[in-house]
């Protein structure tokens, strides 16, 4: 959740909003940011597992904001990850993240950043992410396209995929089982 950039503004619209950040410098400048917005709480955890830090099953929605799901480096990582959001969703409860497309030039082999800044971050494919979602128990699987405004890097402005996943309700992991 970084120091709330995206949670504020989600909790001052009605949500019930819990921001999750490895940082506690982050999460100590959220809370101060926080002002007396009731329904906004933080908690600290990592993004690769943060069962500990949330209860099963108690959320509508899991959302990692602006690239952050790319901060689960690797594979293994990246799945573990989205174990953890599946733990956290209610039955029928949603997940969504966004990443630069591989459309973009220079992201044709799925390296996003750079060494030289201390970020580099593996762009799974389109069938890549269906794969691990279905793979950590999600199902309806959907990828929506955009293209973010233009910039001094991206002139054209930046394609990115959002994905969207749901988590099986109780009956069919029932039937299922």
């Amino acid at each position: 959740c970084g120091y709330g950039r995206l949670a504020k503004p989600l909790a001052k619209e009605g949500f019930d909003v819990t921001g999750i950040d490895a940082s506690q410098a982050l999460l100590t400048k959220a809370k101060e940011m926080k002002g007396k917005t009731k329904n906004l709480h933080y908690a600290k955890g990592d993004i690769i597992d943060y069962t500990g830090s949330v209860p099963k099953e108690s959320f509508d929605a899991v959302y990692y904001g602006w690239h952050s799901f790319l901060e689960a480096y690797g594979l293994g990582n990246a799945l573990a990850s989205l174990r953890s959001a599946r733990h956290a969703l209610k039955p029928n409860g949603v997940i969504t993240f966004d990443q630069p497309a591989r459309t973009n030039p220079e992201l044709e082999e799925g390296w996003y950043g750079d060494a030289e800044h201390g970020y580099l971050a593996y762009l799974m494919d389109e069938e890549e992410l269906k794969f691990m979602l279905r793979l950590a128990g999600f199902e309806d699987v959907h990828i929506l396209h955009w293209t973010t405004k233009p910039s001094a890097l991206y002139p054209e402005g930046m394609q990115k995929i959002s994905v969207v996943a749901r988590k099986p309700s109780l009956l069919k992991i029932e039937k299922e089982s």
